[in-house]
């Protein structure tokens, strides 16, 4: 059974992995790196790898457990809407989101919808366009749907 000490330095390591301040990775790094003479080093080799592997043990089922949590969070998180377009006033450049992701450097935004009949409604027409200026060119990006032409999003 592990000293007081012990059970200090586990619980501050778990609550490291916990809020990410190390990853398994590092954890894997430490347990593979040590090793020597327990005389030299002044502590017992055998046991600190065994308290180490009883750590990693733990951060795989705390990783499992945070991994389980943030799905199960997601599931009841609201969807961003496809695409939202906001104008503050007539004179404003409009602010455009797709899939809850501002769109930047904007050349043509279009949006239009009307009813098909009473009953139906019928699919918008969408055309975006926007530079990428990620790459060393400027490149033309387009979002567009087109229930006519066949074009979608």
């Amino acid at each position: 059974m592990a000293d007081n000490k012990s059970c200090e330095v586990i619980n501050r390591i778990k609550q490291d992995l916990k809020w990410g301040r190390i990853s398994i990775h590092d954890l894997n790094n430490v347990i593979d790196e040590i090793g020597g003479d327990s005389e030299r080093t002044g502590f017992d080799i055998a046991n600190t790898l065994k308290g180490l592997k009883a750590i990693q043990r733990e951060a795989r089922k705390a990783t499992a457990s945070l991994k389980e949590f943030e799905g199960k969070r997601a599931d009841h998180l609201p969807k961003a809407p496809l695409i939202q377009i906001e104008l503050e006033s007539i004179d404003n450049v409009p602010k455009v989101f797709y899939k809850g992701e501002e769109i930047t450097q904007k050349i043509h935004v279009s949006f239009d919808w009307s009813t098909q009949t009473e009953k139906t409604v019928a699919s918008p027409m969408i055309n975006i366009e926007y530079a990428d200026v990620t790459s060393k060119r400027i490149n033309i990006k387009r979002i567009s749907h087109n229930p006519l032409g066949g074009e979608s999003l």
